[in-house]
């Protein structure tokens, strides 16, 4: 009973639109109609700004945190672990929006600060790399999520995280087919600042 509850839990956290909620507070813009559509702090960047996109993606790191903290009190690591996969799986099947969310990968990192801070780190560390060097923000999410699986493996504890992280990276890695399909291509779109600063 405290893993449905924390599954349920974790769902309706993760489920939580930021991007759309704060374009459309402090923007009155539907973001879902701008940009890529995509309700995440990317297209949060481009619709309304840095500011707003450090705000969203804080809200959605810190969604994955509640969820896997509720959970943990609610029924151990078993459920923590449950209640972050399905605030990964709201976030990009949100009940709120017709189940069109974002792509996971803010959410992802905060199942990885809740369980494994140092972990969490390392894919920051690639994916910061990879967007100041080409610009391409997606081409640093699913290379920092497929970093995460190698980084995984240094945890103590590797076997008992290895399966909600993986279901993780590879829901990441399926809401950005049409992305990596694009870089192959050579047409994704990239995120220009001055002097390649994101904030």
């Amino acid at each position: 009973m405290q893993l449905f509850f924390a599954l349920v839990i974790g769902y309706l956290c993760g489920s939580l639109p930021s991007g759309y909620l704060y374009c459309k507070i402090f923007c009155h813009k539907d973001i879902r109609a701008l940009g890529s559509g995509n309700v995440g702090a990317t297209n949060t960047l481009r619709v309304a700004g840095k500011f707003g996109a450090l705000i969203v993606m804080l809200a959605d790191v810190g969604k994955c945190v509640l969820a896997c903290y509720i959970g943990d009190m609610l029924g151990g690591q078993v459920a923590a672990q449950a209640a972050g996969v399905a605030a990964v799986c709201g976030h990009i099947f949100p009940i709120w929006l017709k189940f069109k969310g974002g792509k996971g990968v803010a959410c992802g990192f905060g199942f990885l600060i809740y369980f494994w801070p140092l972990g969490a780190l390392f894919g920051l560390a690639v994916f910061l790399i990879v967007v100041l060097v080409s610009g391409i923000v997606s081409a640093g999410s699913v290379l920092a999520a497929i970093s995460v699986i190698f980084f995984t493996y240094f945890h103590p504890a590797a076997p008992i995280y290895l399966w909600p992280v993986l279901i993780i990276i590879l829901l990441i890695i399926v809401k950005h087919k049409a992305n990596i399909k694009r870089i192959i291509q050579g047409c994704e779109n990239k995120i220009l600042w001055k002097n390649r600063k994101l904030f």
